[in-house]
């Protein structure tokens, strides 16, 4: 026994220094997680509130307004999507209040300013609208904001770090009225993540100075202005130059709670990719499924089951496939018009843009994409390495309209904006229509008796697009504030705000089951969305070139953009891929559909010239001149036969796709026209011009 001894204790070191290296190897492993945790993202949402109140009745302030905007300003420039309150209401407050708790769920970071009077009652801070009647101590929480109201929003929304700066530690406004209100402000612990900043120290009061800027927020302009600087080192710098240039009367104070780093202006070493959350596997499925659900083609079918062999619709999946195969062959597809390319190149596939997490809920970001599923037989690539381009303009002469019909009037007119309409749909049954406009309101309407069935919500920017679900029920509206919002038809209720963009939304359109939605903005990303999550599931971007249009397919498993370079894209919907790119065409893209069978790809440019591409090979088929002034807006019917072009004389034409020809053409007018769209097949037409007026337009295409 006496020789297993030093065995048995050599074993038990062994087995020490094993269990110590293990432990040190997962506490290491755990604190390279951590710290990459607390690393500032490269790309994530920053959304701000800021509120300057000076006019008071009983005590004016000099500053607050300017200071807000200054803040507003410099804000924008550090990348935050900014609301600024002049001036508010306690109603007012409240409102934009709960508006920017909701948008701090889709993550990021949160910022709160507020310049103007606070009152300090019982250890708790009110800041003080303008018109505020207080006359007793006991109304001030009711005719108040509770900054914890403020700090509430930001702890429940979960986002990366948050920061409220109040530029309120002004002397009482009511004097001797209000004998118990404690000067200054008191000490707030910070939530998690938080950093709560206060132009002075606790109990003390604050000058509003006699500059364009009050003191505090001179310098804070100052320090947000250098780059590669640390949020808590910001603060640091500002407490340094008011200390110094108040002569110590004025000392500013935080509390924090941060374990996260942020900088307004990072340095490029200074962040990390955003790292990619897992996605949902069952979202995508069903995204996979409703894109093929439809199809007549067995391929599609097959791709899915490949896919997902057990998935949830697996039995049905094979069910359809047994019975397209065991139905009789369809008859041949005519081979395409062949049109000599001037060259030839393969467009890859658009890489998706830099992530940043979505609105709602937890973000889903990208996952890697899965290579293309095979295309059905009228959108089929042909199996050449090389993609063939639309031929140049000079490739086939523009083909000279006939004679137009008799001039046409509008059957009725809609008005209510106040603004510039810049968004129309036109519901699939030709029944509603809803609008949007600069006046930052959306408009539902009855087009059988031109009457406004209900007035939404205003956004918070002029809303530049709109989309109606197929069966109706809901609609999409996006805006210049980069948000897209989608509503309840019946209720006039906002069911969702989607974030993502960083860009103004410059088009949207529905899935055909509206359980997902793509949209564009004006720096060319297209993102694909899960509505009733409020997730968005991949994002992608041929270039910055503003895409105008989007169209989908019956099916909607394929996708249609027109952009501003000229080139019309289709992208497969399911991996968010450009399969084919159609031009480029004489001038930027204003609106471009599929045929009835999705063979061929009609588009219009700024010129007017209506153009059709073979969509399996890409082949320039025809190209329509409009003869007429350039044309200002034009919308192409669902089914591609037919487009309607409004030109800069205020002169609008209805012309059929194919031949070419003019059905019937409007006077012209002294109104510019803004927006136009197309009804079910283009039996109807709704234009608007910049009178605020809506025409509504009945086609005669026989």
């Amino acid at each position: 026994m006496r020789f297993m001894r030093p065995l048995l204790i050599a074993f038990l070191a062994a087995s020490l220094a094993a269990a110590l290296f293990a432990s040190a190897a997962r506490a290491a492993e755990r604190n390279v997680v951590v710290a990459e945790s607390k690393a500032q993202p490269a790309s994530e949402p920053r959304i701000a509130l800021v509120i300057g109140n000076s006019d008071y009745p009983n005590a004016p302030l000099l500053n607050p307004v300017n200071d807000v905007r200054a803040i507003a300003e410099r804000l924008a420039k550090l990348r935050f999507q900014v609301t600024r309150l002049e001036n508010a209401t306690q109603e007012q407050m409240y409102d934009a209040i709960r508006a920017f708790g909701d948008r701090l769920r889709g993550g990021g970071v949160g910022l709160f300013y507020y310049a103007g009077h606070a009152l300090q009652v019982r250890g708790r801070n009110y800041l003080l609208p303008v018109r505020a009647m207080i006359e007793r101590e006991d109304e001030i929480i009711y005719r108040t904001v509770d900054t914890g109201q403020i700090l509430d929003k930001m702890e429940s929304a979960r986002n990366r770090v948050n920061i409220v700066i109040l530029d309120a530690c002004r002397n009482n406004p009511f004097g001797r009225e209000l004998r118990n209100v404690t000067p200054g402000l008191a000490v707030v612990d910070a939530p998690y993540n938080t950093l709560i900043a206060f132009a002075t120290a606790p109990g003390a009061v604050a000058s509003d100075g006699n500059a364009r800027n009050g003191l505090y927020t001179q310098h804070l302009l100052q320090s947000l202005a250098d780059p590669g600087v640390g949020l808590e080192d910001v603060f640091k710098k500002v407490r340094s130059g008011v200390r110094r240039d108040s002569a110590g009367r004025q000392i500013p104070w935080e509390s924090t709670s941060l374990e996260v780093d942020f900088f307004f202006d990072p340095l490029p070493q200074q962040t990390v990719p955003a790292v990619a959350a897992a996605p949902d596997p069952l979202t995508l499925e069903l995204v996979f499924w409703d894109s093929v659900k439809g199809s007549t083609d067995p391929e599609d079918y097959r791709a899915y089951l490949k896919r997902y062999p057990e998935g949830q619709f697996a039995a049905l999946a094979g069910n359809r496939l047994r019975a397209i195969t065991s139905a009789a062959p369809a008859p041949p597809v005519a081979a395409p018009i062949a049109v000599q390319a001037s060259a030839s190149a393969v467009l890859p596939a658009a890489a998706p843009s830099a992530a940043s997490p979505p609105p709602l809920q937890t973000a889903l970001a990208a996952p890697t994409i899965s290579p293309p599923v095979a295309l059905p037989d009228a959108v089929k690539p042909q199996p050449a390495p090389a993609l063939a381009m639309a031929a140049p303009a000079a490739a086939l002469p523009a083909a000279a309209p006939s004679p137009a019909r008799p001039m046409l009037a509008p059957s009725r007119q809609l008005i209510g904006h106040t603004g510039d309409v810049l968004a129309v749909a036109v519901s699939r049954n030709g029944s509603q229509a809803v609008t949007g406009a600069t006046d930052r309101g959306l408009r539902l309407w009855d087009l059988a008796t031109g009457k406004e069935l209900r007035r939404f919500s205003a956004d918070a920017a002029a809303v530049t697009a709109a989309a109606i679900a197929a069966d109706g029920r809901h609609f999409l509206s996006g805006s210049a504030d980069r948000r897209l919002r989608l509503w309840d038809a019946a209720t006039g209720g906002e069911v969702a705000r989607l974030d993502g963009h960083a860009a103004g939304v410059s088009a949207v359109a529905f899935g055909p089951t509206g359980r997902y939605a793509v949209s564009a903005a004006e720096d060319g990303e297209v993102m694909l969305w899960d509505l009733p999550t409020g997730r968005w599931i991949r994002r992608a971007r041929a270039n910055d070139s503003r895409v105008r249009s989007i169209a989908l397919s019956a099916e909607g498993r394929y996708l249609l953009t027109a952009s501003e370079d000229g080139v019309v894209r289709l992208w497969e919907v399911g991996s968010l891929s450009v399969v084919r790119s159609f031009g480029p065409m004489s001038a930027p893209a204003v609106s471009a559909a599929f045929s009835d069978t999705a063979r061929r790809v009609s588009a219009v440019d700024t010129r007017g010239e209506l153009w059709s591409w073979e969509t399996h090979s890409g082949a320039l088929v025809q190209r329509h001149g409009t003869a007429g002034p350039a044309p200002v807006v034009a919308s192409i019917a669902g089914d591609g036969a037919t487009a309607l072009i409004a030109a800069a004389d205020g002169q609008m034409t209805l012309w059929d796709v194919a031949s070419g020809q003019a059905l019937w053409r409007s006077g012209a007018t002294d109104q510019r026209i803004t927006a136009v769209a197309l009804g079910p097949r283009g039996a109807i037409g709704l234009s608007a011009s910049n009178d605020k007026r809506l025409s509504l337009w009945t086609m005669d295409r026989k």
